[in-house]
């Protein structure tokens, strides 16, 4: 039996676009906070990367992807991290770093079963698929 749809994903992937949306910040600043080129590039690519991937995980987590769960976890958990040490985060955003981030790890961990359909549309589109073919065989 298929697990039920929660918003635990949604949730989560929320949180997951706010990171997103702070990184851009530091991406946008990065041309700004440094002279040289190699510096700038190596703060593009670094936080350019981390706010793609923080992007792909939430659309996964919106599309209850399975592929999704060892990342988001894996981020999340440090988040919680960054946020416990302060490590690469400002007091201001310590708190909300470590409640997004073990929020985010209890969530998953706790609706992990939602995200292991490999391809829920398929899914969809077979149903459909199905009713049409029987829709036929009844005319």
């Amino acid at each position: 039996m298929p697990a039920r749809r929660t918003v635990a994903p949604d949730i989560v992937g929320c949180s997951f676009l706010l990171y997103a949306a702070t990184l851009s910040f530091a991406v946008l600043r990065a041309p700004y906070a440094h002279r040289s080129v190699s510096a700038v590039a190596t703060d593009i690519a670094i936080y350019g990367g981390l706010l793609l991937a923080c992007v792909a995980i939430a659309m996964g987590l919106f599309r209850r992807r399975g592929w999704v769960l060892g990342p988001a976890l894996l981020l999340s958990l440090a988040a919680l991290a960054a946020g416990l040490a302060a490590w690469h985060v400002p007091e201001t955003a310590q708190l909300p770093a470590g409640v997004l981030g073990a929020t985010g790890v209890v969530l998953l961990l706790g609706r992990r079963s939602e995200l292991g359909d490999a391809d829920p549309d398929a899914d969809a589109d077979a149903d459909g698929k199905a009713e049409g073919e029987r829709a036929a065989a009844q005319d």
